[in-house]
């Protein structure tokens, strides 16, 4: 259940914008690392260690930190000086139990294993890679920057550097992309045998260069794209991988716990250009732009350009959204007790909708079947 202000444990959210090149489908938050100056950097850094640091003394609660995630843009560009300096700052200011979960982004090709070692003896235990295919032609299409031989270059380097939690980023649905390369994807992922997998069906999003040529590309129908999900699902249980939301699976104990307490609504600060905060039942997000971001902090102020309190009808949608694409799904007596009314009345569209009766399972505890996981954007639309 989520943790209505009574826990003092947060989780940190770092993020690190600069990029080699803009692939192909990105909307994130980034910018690239050819068009900053050496000083841009630096004031950057700087910023982020400013408002860690006033974010604490606005936030008395914000003593015990049990997750910490750098994320982009490209978090494995960023010198393994300054990801110290910021493990440092944070540090100091709470503590940070051992055995908590310590996650850098990394794109292969941007990191050496001498790097690599010393981000494992820095904290750093939880390597997210973003692969995306081990197929050159399909890493060309998504405009990467990698190819195979550096992903198993970029493995081979983080287990002998140490680290025993790899994940890996996988995007299916990709122009010209086909259920065989799929397949030979998946071939190499039960090869490698990371703890963990994310899976993204591609997404055309407005702004990015998919977007704009969209009528020119071939994507692979819908039923092509259920059928790498299915493929996918099937293809990571042989080795023990089972998914716990819609995208991600794991070895049992190896779950990113950052993103569990974000989807249970727990709290977490974040810092940096476009960074998202959830506390006290309000959220609030940073400005994108790292020069306003930059500016606001030198200011001597926070650098928010959103803020948002929830009320009851929002913070129902949210939990039962977030829930919802969690495999275990939520508890009706929990969700009673929680907000004092019942599933069947604020969502009625749930037990009333016949599309939806293949979708969701709607016994004690109310959870999405694979069919629904698979379509869950339409159950969504359906719901809110």
């Amino acid at each position: 259940m989520p943790d209505k202000m009574s826990g003092s444990s947060f989780g940190v959210y770092v993020h690190i914008p600069f990029c080699i090149q803009k692939c192909r489908y990105c909307d994130f938050n980034t910018v690239l690392r050819s068009s900053c100056h050496g000083e841009t950097i630096n004031r950057y850094h700087h910023a982020m260690l400013l408002e860690w640091g006033r974010l604490q003394n606005r936030i008395k609660e914000l003593t015990s930190v049990k997750t910490i995630y750098f994320g982009g843009g490209t978090p494995s560009l960023y010198p393994v000086d300054k990801v110290q300096d910021l493990l440092e700052k944070i540090f100091s200011h709470a503590l940070v139990h051992q055995g908590s979960e310590i996650t850098m982004e990394i794109d292969p090709k941007t990191i050496r294993r001498q790097s690599l070692v010393k981000l494992h003896a820095l904290g750093v235990n939880r390597i997210s890679m973003g692969i995306q295919s081990f197929s050159d032609p399909v890493l060309a299409i998504l405009g990467r920057y990698h190819r195979q031989k550096d992903i198993l270059a970029c493995y081979e380097d983080c287990r002998s550097a140490g680290f025993t939690n790899i994940s890996f980023d996988l995007i299916f649905g990709v122009p010209g992309q086909t259920l065989s390369s799929w397949e030979e994807d998946l071939k190499w992922v039960r090869c490698l045998k990371p703890e963990h997998v994310s899976l993204y069906n591609l997404n055309l999003s407005r702004g990015t260069d998919f977007f704009r040529k969209r009528k020119k590309l071939e994507f692979p129908d819908e039923r092509s794209q259920i059928r790498m999900y299915h493929a996918a699902h099937h293809s990571l249980k042989t080795i023990g991988i089972r998914p716990y939301e819609i995208s991600n699976f794991s070895k049992p104990g190896y779950e990113s716990r950052h993103n569990m307490d974000c989807w249970n609504r727990k709290l977490y600060v974040g810092i940096g250009a476009g960074a998202s905060s959830f506390h006290g039942g309000k959220r609030w997000q940073n400005v994108k732009n790292i020069h306003s971001y930059i500016q606001k902090i030198e200011k001597g102020g926070l650098a928010f350009s959103q803020t948002e309190t929830l009320n009851l009808q929002k913070e129902k949608i949210e939990y039962v959204f977030l829930s919802l694409r969690q495999v275990k799904g939520f508890d009706r007596e929990s969700y009673r007790i929680y907000f004092q009314s019942s599933i069947e009345k604020d969502f009625p569209s749930l037990f009333t909708h016949p599309e939806l009766n293949s979708l969701i399972r709607k016994k004690k505890r109310i959870r999405l079947t694979l069919k629904g996981r698979i379509l869950s954007n339409e159950v969504f639309q359906e719901l809110f």
